[in-house]
């Protein structure tokens, strides 16, 4: 705009008063002074402002041709003005006002532009295609949500449906209400409980949407909602994760994807949640209700079978095919959700590469009564390969699991859905919808039975049987309860009968009150070799060369063999006295841990430092086996068990690393061995240095450039058959 001629006129007058006696006052001949105005006047303080007489159009906007419902844009245009002082200026379209300024409508044929206080009018064209209705696009935002929570309405998209279809099109100048109240910040919208009409409205058309508030729970995964260790939620810990099971998984050498390796079968990352599961995971997730309701389960999930890693190519997954849940010990039916693959076969047909990253979807899950409290709900990945006529192990599962919503729904007047639940003292009716309860009793058993066999049911003499794994199941009127936590057993070192005998069956029994069940376990004939040195040739064992002057192992008193090092032979040779099937296992110490040391006083007050762990040791990653000049693969779960120090270590009076350095266990190392009558040489071997440290990242507790050791403190072979 230009300047007021009134305030530069103001501005000149200040002059004589500024400038003095230099400009206001001269000197006459007789010394006097004369004033500089003689009587003259001032400026006029009372001229008008100059003002815009008239616009002149320079150049048109760039746009000049209009559907109906878009806004004007002044785009482009440029104007003159001129003013009453005579001056002339050159203007924007953008510094003028326009009118009309709302959506265009068919009966628009200008539009006057303003400056100061002079318009000029430009002629438009608006297309007389008549509006047949508008639509709207809901899936960039959650209409289905928890009270309280704010959604960008925004976001949404609406289409403006033309009688002419080739002027269909999206809009953005569009206005939104619930009921009759415009909704100013519609940003920020606040969903409240219950059924809300969202009304667009856009030139005379409107359409409508629900928003849906709701009473639940929401949880959103990251990286700080994993759990090494299980506990009891409280309000002040909503929900975790536990820690992740290990899995066998693939990886791909040689282009050759059937390579096993045993990694977690899942991880829990801020971007994506719990991701990477992987087939036979186990995911445990805990979350705290503060209120006993039946509830929908929603995921924000995305997932992909992967069909050929080799190309990229993956397939649709539907979660009740992927996976099972349980939910409190209850098994509950998952829906069909379908995540989708984000590369398909016909994608990779057109040579469209695509990606294994998720494809995130809203999709139900599952509806279940939740108690009051802790709530734990097992997710167990089904081994989910593709089958596609091939042996490659492709297709396993994989998918992730950004947030869990559940929907608590209000009972009110509902038909009564009664289940048989029980626990391990009672069962009972019980509705899933109110948690209604009704006819519950007290368990009665009429017998046991032993539903699964512990893990180990061969036994070589003197071992003491293990239960691990058994499952015990009580006979009652409500089906069978799982009594495992209440059976007793005595449980007394093995022997045979006979010593001739070279395999026996014995039976355990296994009490749960009054009732019991007999459990058949083998036990095996045994003889048992330890390290020592070199004996006579008529030994029933004797271990060849057994000289430590290379320093890779040494032979202590006891004839255990200690601090076995890479690069090593071990040969023993070993009477059989009948030909057959033999296992062979090994009581040694794990010498891997990391370098982690604690701090303590012995019995005596000396401060001395602990080795903290030491981790399981694979007899396969670390060793090879020979029998009779035939190489022999170790079992893949044969182990060395690692211990932890325990915290309370100086209460229990322990005062040296060897407690975890010296921690003897025993492993079946192989089964089936065809050994012959008489001598039998069995070699063992443990691989390279570099094959420890790097292949099996095995490393002792003093220093990440030594590879780890093991102590072995005696081998057996026991006969298991012709």
């Amino acid at each position: 705009m230009k300047k007021s001629k009134t305030l530069i006129l103001s501005l000149l007058s200040l002059l004589p008063m500024t400038l003095g006696g230099l400009v206001g006052c001269s000197v006459s001949s007789n010394g006097g002074t004369n004033s500089s105005n003689n009587g003259g006047s001032s400026p006029s303080m009372d001229e008008e402002d100059p003002t815009v007489t008239s616009l002149t159009l320079l150049a048109n906007p760039t746009k000049l041709t209009y559907d109906v419902g878009e806004t004007f844009d002044p785009t482009g245009a440029r104007l003159k003005a001129v003013w009453s002082d005579g001056e002339d200026e050159e203007i924007s379209g953008a510094e003028c006002s326009f009118s009309p300024t709302g959506p265009l409508t068919a009966d628009v044929t200008s539009v006057t532009l303003t400056y100061e206080n002079a318009s000029i009018s430009i002629d438009i064209t608006v297309n007389n295609s008549a509006l047949k209705s508008i639509s709207v696009d809901t899936t960039s935002i959650k209409t289905h949500t928890i009270e309280g929570n704010y959604i960008d309405l925004t976001q949404i998209k609406v289409l403006a449906q033309y009688f002419d279809t080739s002027k269909n099109k999206e809009v953005t100048s569009f206005e939104l209400y619930e009921g009759e109240t415009k909704i100013e910040n519609p940003s920020l919208y606040e969903v409240k409980k219950g059924r809300h009409t969202i009304i667009v409205k856009y030139l005379d058309k409107t359409v409508s949407f629900l928003v849906t508030g709701f009473t639940g729970i929401a949880v959103n995964f990251n990286s700080k909602s994993i759990h090494t260790k299980a506990t009891e939620t409280s309000s002040e810990l909503p929900f975790f994760v536990e820690k992740a099971n290990t899995v066998k998984s693939y990886q791909k050498i040689d282009n050759d994807w059937n390579h096993e390796t045993h990694v977690n079968a899942y991880r829990v990352s801020d971007n994506y949640g719990i991701t990477d599961i992987k087939a036979l995971a186990k995911i445990r997730i805990h979350v705290y209700s503060s209120v006993a309701s039946y509830a929908k389960i929603s995921l924000n999930a995305g997932g992909y079978n992967i069909t050929r890693p080799d190309k990229g190519w993956t397939s649709d997954m539907y979660l009740n095919q992927a996976c099972t849940l349980n939910v409190n010990d209850v098994t509950t039916d998952v829906k069909d959700g379908l995540l989708p693959a984000n590369t398909t076969k016909e994608q990779m047909d057109k040579g469209e590469m695509g990606t294994w990253m998720p494809k995130f979807v809203d999709v139900d899950f599952a509806e279940t009564r939740l108690k009051q409290g802790d709530n734990v709900f097992e997710i167990n990945v089904n081994d989910f390969y593709y089958k596609n006529g091939s042996s490659q192990k492709y297709g396993e599962t994989y998918f992730a699991i950004k947030s869990m919503t559940f929907e608590y729904i209000d009972a009110g007047e509902h038909t009564h859905n009664y289940q048989l639940m029980k626990d391990e003292n009672s069962h009972w009716q019980e509705c899933l919808i109110c948690g209604d309860k009704k006819d519950e009793a007290k368990h009665s058993f009429s017998s046991i039975k032993i539903v699964k066999n512990p893990t180990n049911v061969d036994y070589e003499e003197g071992e003491i049987p293990n239960l691990e794994g058994i499952e015990v199941d009580g006979v009652c009127t409500c089906g069978d309860v799982n009594v495992t936590k209440n059976i007793t057993a005595n449980l007394n070192e093995l022997r045979l009968d006979s010593s001739d005998s070279k395999t026996e069956q014995k039976q355990i029994k296994i009490s749960c009150g009054s009732l019991s069940a007999n459990l058949t376990i083998t036990v095996h004939k045994t003889f048992s070799f330890a390290g020592g040195a070199k004996k006579d040739d008529s030994s029933q064992y004797y271990l060849e060369n057994a000289s430590d002057s290379n320093k890779n192992f040494s032979i202590w008193s006891s004839g255990t063999i200690g601090d076995l090092k890479a690069d090593t032979e071990l040969k023993y040779h070993v009477y059989a006295p009948y030909a057959g099937k033999y296992s062979l296992s090994i009581v040694g110490a794990s010498q891997c841990s990391n370098a982690e040391r604690v701090k303590g006083k012995d019995k005596d007050g000396k401060e001395v430092d602990f080795v903290k762990e030491s981790f399981d040791m694979y007899a396969d990653k670390f060793m090879t086996l020979n029998v009779n000049g035939t190489d022999t693969s170790f079992l893949s779960d044969a182990k060395f068990d690692g211990i932890t120090l325990p915290s309370d270590f100086q209460q229990q009076g322990i005062t040296s690393s060897v407690y975890v350095l010296g921690h003897y266990t025993k492993a079946v190392v192989a089964k089936d061995l065809e050994l012959k009558e008489g001598d039998n040489v069995i070699t063992l071997k443990t691989k390279s240095k570099d094959e420890i440290l790097y292949q099996n990242k095995y490393r002792t507790a003093w220093t990440d450039n030594q590879e780890a050791t093991i102590n072995i403190k005696n081998v057996a072979i026991a006969y298991y058959g012709e």
